[in-house]
């Protein structure tokens, strides 16, 4: 998948965690170097990142990124603001079939800062078909500063969050392999 996250970087990271105490976050990066290590894995992996503004969610996903990105992967990084603002221009000049087809062709793709921004129904509902075209064929990482009981407060169509565990675009698909 991607190779492990070099030393010096596990180590600046860890101090970073140490001194915004969170002693946890090595035992989360051991966790991740491990699926890295995994050369072929049968599906494709997701991460999804959880925490308050400020504890390093985002250059977290930015260093896995940045290490797929040397090891041959294509990679994309946007936020949840500016994938609706892409979403909406594509609507507004029926580019958005096309849009969808680019985005998907990344092996990576990182949502950044899902949760800052309440989706409209047609923000939701065309993220929920990304998603959807997404699973199992694109790893995703997705940071939030909201838990998971929270992000049904972010779609305007609850049922696209609200789906079971397990369903393409709910969000424990993306722990569904999981265990």
């Amino acid at each position: 998948m991607i190779r492990a996250i070099a030393a010096a970087d596990m180590e600046h990271l860890a101090q970073g965690s140490k001194r915004l105490k969170l002693k946890h976050i090595r035992n989360l990066l051991e966790e991740i170097n491990q699926l890295a290590l995994q050369e072929k894995p049968s599906y494709k992996e997701n991460l999804i990142l959880l925490g308050p503004p400020g504890v390093g969610k985002s250059h977290l996903a930015i260093t896995l990124g940045v290490e797929a990105v040397n090891a041959g992967y294509s990679v994309l990084f946007i936020t949840m603001d500016d994938l609706a603002a892409r979403m909406y221009a594509c609507l507004a000049d029926n580019s958005l079939p096309q849009y969808m087809r680019s985005f998907l062709r990344n092996d990576l793709i990182i949502l950044d800062e899902v949760g800052y921004l309440t989706l409209d129904k047609t923000a939701s509902d065309h993220l929920f078909q990304l998603v959807n075209k997404a699973y199992e064929r694109v790893s995703l990482i997705v940071t939030s500063n909201l838990d998971f009981a929270e992000w049904g407060t972010l779609f305007a169509s609850p049922g696209n969050c609200g789906s079971p565990p397990g369903s393409p675009a709910s969000p424990g698909s993306c722990y569904y392999h999981a265990g």
